[in-house]
């Protein structure tokens, strides 16, 4: 049973001290686009970090489209360019020093005029 007790707290001491990845989050400016519209997406760094060092990397079928290296306050924004009429997956990755810290998906729209 002290075998036990010494494990468990050894483990939650371990893991206590893990730092933990900040929370971003990624979002599309708008839900749609329309044809003379910029598209744009925003990746939004907690204020308990400093936005030095996050780069936001927008990519489509495994290809980089957009990037954004310099944080405006706490927020990394991307313009997309030529974004096709109907909805269009993308897949982002927010990267500190070359180590990739978030990455997920998000669905762009454009509707016709």
């Amino acid at each position: 049973m002290n075998r036990y007790l010494l494990f468990l707290s050894g483990l939650l001491l371990a893991l206590s001290g893990r730092s933990q990845a900040p929370s971003i989050k990624v979002i599309s400016r708008y839900n749609y686009y329309l044809p003379g519209d910029r598209p744009s997406v925003v990746g939004m760094l907690p204020d308990s970090i400093s936005p030095g060092g996050y780069r936001l990397l927008l990519l489509r079928d495994g290809k980089t489209v957009a990037a954004a290296d310099d944080a405006e306050g706490h927020r990394l924004t991307v313009t997309v360019p030529d974004l096709p009429m109907g909805a269009t997956m993308f897949s982002y990755r927010v990267e500190q020093a070359g180590r990739t810290v978030s990455e997920g998906g998000l669905e762009l729209r454009r509707l016709p005029s």
